[in-house]
């Protein structure tokens, strides 16, 4: 019993660090599809002004940008969070490095910051989308039970996120 009890806790183990290993990956996937809705090269009014390509490691969002609507200047931010199945009851939305790097910016930065959140599907074709602003996260988490009424209605490949500097909100359109 005892050799069967270490048995399965070496395949968990094993498991598990091979999904943990895995999450960098879909990440960095998820991130090309927000890219990709941001659309950023098709659009003259959006600029990329920074871009986390270190999963974390540097304190700014996956993506700065700013918009120019009738000659000004807005400036947003977006982090990108995908999984494949959604959590019951917390998602956990990073590490602490990539929280306390978050935070720090938003600290510093008035402008919004928005999570787009995919889940289910792959990273490249999420079935859900969830577009929330950063205040309705605690210290890296945020409550499953808050997400539904963020849930975008619709979304395909041929609609574009939107920023609106007005509303100081992020779309589908």
């Amino acid at each position: 019993m005892k050799r069967l009890s270490a048995l399965l806790m070496l395949l968990l183990l094993c498991l598990g660090t091979a999904l943990a290993a895995n999450a960098p990956k879909k990440g960095k996937l998820f991130k090309g599809y927000v890219k990709m809705c941001l659309a950023i090269d098709d659009r003259p009014d959006y600029t990329l002004i920074a871009a986390n390509n270190k999963n974390g490691e540097r304190h700014i969002p996956d993506f700065v940008l700013t918009r120019q609507v009738d000659g000004e200047q807005y400036t947003f931010a977006v982090e990108c969070v995908y999984y494949k199945t959604m959590p019951p009851k917390i998602l956990l939305w990073g590490s602490k490095e990539k929280v306390r790097g978050t935070s720090q910016y938003q600290a510093t930065h008035p402008d919004p910051l928005f999570f787009v959140i995919g889940i289910g599907g792959s990273p490249e074709d999420p079935e859900e989308i969830y577009i929330l602003p950063y205040s309705e996260q605690r210290g890296g988490q945020i409550l499953v039970l808050s997400l539904s009424k963020y849930k975008v209605a619709q979304f395909a490949p041929s609609m574009h996120l939107v920023y609106d500097p007005v509303s100081r909100t992020l779309t589908f359109k």
